[in-house]
Formats: structure tokens, sequence, C-alpha cells
């Protein structure tokens, strides 16, 4: 699965949604959200494709600029994004 992509001018409204929703339900329970960003300029965008469809969830939000891509990843602390990290690092 991969990801929900975005236009880059929508970061604030969706950061403004994660943060909101992640308060929310950190009521009840401990729950978080994660903004991850890399930079691909070195990449083919074939490796980026298949990347994004490996590594991603159909949760979480791509929004990208040129070669820069930002990720929110929903539900996700910093355990869980080094994972993420780790798995982009791999391929």
């Amino acid at each position: 699965m991969a990801g929900v992509k975005f236009p880059f001018k929508n970061i604030v409204p969706l950061l403004t949604l994660s943060i909101g929703l992640a308060q929310r339900v950190d009521e009840n329970r401990a729950e978080s959200m994660t903004v991850l960003y890399c930079n691909f300029a070195d990449f083919s965008q074939e490796l980026i494709s298949a990347s994004l469809e490996q590594v991603l969830r159909s949760s979480d939000a791509i929004l990208t600029y040129e070669n820069h891509y930002f990720f929110i990843l929903q539900y996700t602390d910093k355990y869980g994004a080094t994972i993420v990290k780790d798995m982009f690092e791999e391929l």
C-alpha cells in the first residue's frame, strides 16, 4: 500500500488536522503522529514509487515539493518512524 498524495500547499492544514487528531485520541490512550522528511534527489522516480508502495500505509500522507518528500504518519511514534526510515534506507 502507498500513502495518499496531497499537493504541498496543503501541508499546514494536514499538519493541523493530524495534530488535532493525535491530541484528541491521546485523551483516551497514548497515540502519536510523525512527520518524516526525505530528499530523494539522487533516486529515479521508478525507485521512489516502488519504495513508497512498499513502505507506506494507506493512512500515510505524502506531500512533495520537487525532490523533497514529507510524510505525515498517523499513529506512528519515534520507534515506528525509525523503522520507516530504516526501510527507506534499505531500498
